[in-house]
């Protein structure tokens, strides 16, 4: 089973606190209307199975380079709890989102975007992303008064929350299912088939650790996703980082992104951080998140 998900203290109502609420009211019309074409060009992909081996290194991944020394296990695991202590520390209480004004006090801490909404995808959860990022496609932004926290660089590019396991519709994007508890979170950077991501997310990740995020278009219509891969020889040979044509735009108005490199790392009982595609402690409800099109394996290195 999944380690318990403390709630936060009581928060005193305030002035601050109302502002919020009527602030909930418009991320409510936001997301009853989304937005209309927006291009926006970015890059992301998650994680498959755990394995133990390779530091980041300025060579990692380079065509012709050699391999570096893998990490220890002991290596493994410390990279992942300093990871899971310095995103955890930046959260404080907002590892649990009970309402709407708590969801809007994750804005202020620097997670901004609903890239689908309230959609949540089956095992990872709703996405919540951070802007200026390879992942910053979305159609909705969580209204938050004022200008959000700036995250450091080595902070997540999106954050995975699970709804509530007994909730009846977690798949619809316009209506938010309360209490949602942080599942997880997602490093990204742009796709090159021949380099992997060295400089993103915790050291001792190696290729098996990350997947590609199909280039493609958030949609306005539905907050869904439509892939639009690029002419290639073979699946993930090319960088995609072409715009998409505007015919396709024309039918499907939303927002874009590149292919990307993604990486998703998962809380665990007693502390654990493991890394996969999907949340390998608990099963989490939604829409089919169409792996193989949505996100792949990338190839082996050349």
């Amino acid at each position: 089973m999944r380690h318990p998900h403390p709630h936060p203290a009581p928060r005193p109502a305030t002035a601050g606190r109302h502002r919020r609420a009527v602030a909930a009211l418009a991320l409510t019309a936001a997301l009853a209307v989304p937005l209309a074409a927006q291009a926006a060009q970015a890059t992301t992909g998650p994680a498959p199975a755990d394995s133990s081996t390779a530091p980041r290194t300025g060579t990692s991944g380079v065509l012709g380079a050699a391999p570096p020394a893998p990490c220890t296990a002991a290596q493994r695991q410390a990279a992942f709890a300093a990871d899971r202590a310095r995103v955890l520390g930046w959260l404080g209480n907002s590892t649990t989102i009970d309402n709407w004004p708590e969801l809007i006090e994750l804005g202020t801490k620097g997670w901004t975007g609903l890239v689908h909404g309230f959609m949540s995808q089956q095992g990872l959860g709703v996405t919540i992303i951070r802007p200026k990022s390879p992942m910053s496609a979305t159609n909705v932004l969580i209204p938050v008064a004022g200008t959000p926290a700036a995250l450091p660089g080595n902070m997540p590019d999106a954050l995975w929350y699970a709804p509530d396991p007994k909730a009846t519709n977690p798949a619809d994007p316009h209506n938010p299912s309360f209490p949602y508890h942080l599942a997880g979170w997602s490093y990204s950077a742009d796709y090159n088939f021949a380099q992997h991501p060295v400089d993103r997310g915790p050291a001792c990740l190696t290729r098996d650790n990350w997947l590609v995020h199909e280039r493609g278009i958030h949609d306005a219509a539905t907050l869904g996703f439509i892939p639009e891969p690029p002419a290639e020889e073979f699946k993930g040979q090319d960088p995609g980082n072409a715009p998409i044509d505007s015919w396709e735009l024309f039918q499907h108005p939303g927002v874009t992104h590149n292919r990307l490199w993604m990486t998703d790392l998962w809380l665990g009982a007693n502390g654990n951080v493991a890394s996969s595609f999907a949340d390998p402690y608990e099963s989490i409800q939604g829409v089919d998140p169409h792996y193989g099109s949505w996100y792949f394996k990338p190839p082996a290195a050349p």
